[in-house]
This record gives structure tokens, C-alpha cells and sequence, in this order.
């Protein structure tokens, strides 16, 4: 697509295609190379405006990926010690139900 191609290629090089298309004799009215002139300068000013936008998106980008990351190293350490505590205290519980039961078969004994 010549389209396509005209719109990839640097604002110098499109202008000077436009206008050595414009000098052959019978190519194209005037007013419509000056619109697609218009329309290319106004496409190039786009992509530098956007281009130009992208490093401070990015740098918030990174800044939102550091954030998390921190966040996440952070959580994952609290999520090992809750992990830690949960497995302590569920082998107490086991260790109290253990000396409850021999605590009544104890007194199980004594009263029969």
C-alpha cells in the first residue's frame, strides 16, 4: 500500500515524493497534494507528540512495577511468617488434644 509506505517514511522524504509527483505534468490538483501535504504534517506532529509521551508513561510504569514488586516481596514475607505461625500452632493444638486425652483416660482410670 503506497499509503502505508508514504505514512512510514521520514516528513522530508514524503515531501519531496509529493512534490516530484506534483511537477509531472498532469498529476493530481494542486489542492489535493497540499491536503495530503497537510494531512502528512499533521500525522508526523501525532507520532512526535507520542513518541515524546512515551518515556514518562514509562517511567510511571516503572514506578507502579517497583511498587508492586516491593509490595509483592513484601506480602510473600508476611505470608511466610503467618504460614510459620499456622504450622506452630496447629502442632501445639495437636500436642494439647495428645495430653488432654491421656489427662482424661488419667482420671478415666482413677474414678472407675
Amino acid at each position: 500500500d503506497g499509503g502505508a509506505a508514504f505514512a512510514a517514511a521520514p516528513a522530508g522524504l514524503g515531501q519531496q515524493l509529493f512534490l516530484g509527483v506534483a511537477s509531472l505534468p498532469g498529476c493530481g490538483a494542486p489542492a489535493a497534494i497540499e491536503e495530503a501535504l497537510q494531512e502528512q504534517r499533521s500525522l508526523q506532529e501525532r507520532v512526535e507528540r507520542l513518541q515524546r509521551g512515551l518515556p514518562g508513561e514509562q517511567r510511571q510504569q516503572l514506578q507502579r512495577l517497583a511498587f508492586l514488586e516491593k509490595s509483592a516481596r513484601s506480602l510473600e514475607g508476611e505470608r511466610s511468617e503467618l504460614f510459620v505461625r499456622a504450622t506452630v500452632a496447629e502442632e501445639q493444638l495437636v500436642q494439647l488434644q495428645r495430653h488432654m486425652k491421656e489427662m482424661m483416660e488419667g482420671y478415666q482410670t482413677q474414678i472407675l
